[in-house]
C-alpha cells in the first residue's frame, strides 16, 4: 500500500496527515512524498511507518512516477 492509497482510504488531505504526525512534517513535504516526487529520509520514513503501519522501506524504495 502506498501513502496515497492509505490517505485515500481514510479521506485524509496532506494537511490532515501533517497534523497526525504532530507537525513534524509540513503539508508540502507530505504532498511530495505522497506523489513520489521526494524520497524521505530514514527518520521521516520511520515517522510515517509509526503513523501508518506501512513499512519504512516502502517509502525509501519507491519507483518514481515518470
Amino acid at each position: 500500500m502506498t501513502l496515497q492509497e492509505w490517505m485515500d482510504k481514510r479521506s485524509l488531505k496532506d494537511a490532515d496527515m501533517a497534523q497526525r504526525l504532530g507537525g513534524e512534517l509540513s503539508r508540502s513535504q507530505i504532498s511530495r512524498i505522497r506523489r513520489l516526487k521526494s524520497i524521505p529520509t530514514l527518520d521521516t520514513a520511520r515517522k510515517l511507518e509509526a503513523a501508518t503501519k506501512i513499512p519504512a522501506a516502502k517509502f525509501l524504495l519507491v519507483e518514481r512516477a515518470a
